[in-house]
């Protein structure tokens, strides 16, 4: 189980949205319940940031800030092996959570369990043991660890499914933002009301779901499923 907080994306990055913000939602997704590994993560992406001087700051200026990080923040590159096994487990759990919300949204049925069965036996079938992932993996260590970013990752999980390769991107193209955000939020929504038989909580719970602003002005975005043919 992992707290509740609020991304800190600023309004500016609904109209201008900039690689630092980005970084913001990789970190949440990637690291939920890790605070110490999250800021690691953003200073590394500020640090890339610095590599560009943004106009009107003084040389001097610049490269102080830039070698006083550098000395103490590893680069993002070399954070990248750490966050490996969090990406496939965070897709893991956006993706069953994305085919829960789907199947219900299409039979009115809530298997969370099942749908969790068939996607690891999917898995294992289809990795033949490269990458283990099983039911009682995803129940106990997966999907308590990803639940509060769970609708981030459904978001993900179906931008991939439905872009083009030249459009994919974690967790989306910079100029794909403000959909992303959007399409999560309708997924928390969803997720926030929906619940099992004989379930005590609902898919998400929201004194646990990590949120964006409320003040950011995004449009509203609906989910839309087809039954497979």
């Amino acid at each position: 189980m992992t707290g509740a907080f609020v991304l800190d994306l600023a309004p500016d990055c609904v109209k201008q949205p900039i690689r630092y913000d980005l970084a913001i939602v990789e970190a949440a997704m990637l690291w939920p319940d890790d605070e110490g590994a999250r800021d690691a993560w953003l200073r590394a992406a500020r640090l890339e940031t610095l590599r560009h001087p943004p106009e009107g700051v003084a040389d001097h200026d610049f490269l102080r800030e830039l070698f006083a990080m550098a000395l103490e923040t590893p680069r993002i590159l070399d954070l990248n092996p750490a966050a490996n096994e969090r990406m496939r487990h965070g897709t893991v759990a956006g993706w069953v959570f994305h085919e829960a919300v789907r199947r219900s949204d299409i039979n009115g049925l809530v298997q969370f369990g099942s749908v969790a069965a068939d996607v690891t036996e999917f898995l294992a079938k289809r990795l033949r043991g490269k990458i283990r992932i099983s039911k009682k993996t995803f129940d106990n260590a997966i999907w308590p660890r990803f639940r509060s970013v769970a609708h981030f990752w459904a978001a993900y999980v179906s931008n991939t499914l439905y872009a083009s390769e030249q459009s994919q991107a974690f967790p989306c193209r910079l100029d794909g933002l403000v959909p992303f955000l959007g399409i999560s939020e309708a997924y928390r929504l969803k997720g926030e009301t929906l619940r099992g038989k004989q379930a005590a909580d609902t898919l998400l719970r929201p004194s646990e779901t990590v949120r964006i602003p409320t003040n950011l002005q995004l449009p509203m975005y609906g989910l839309s499923f087809s039954a497979p043919s």
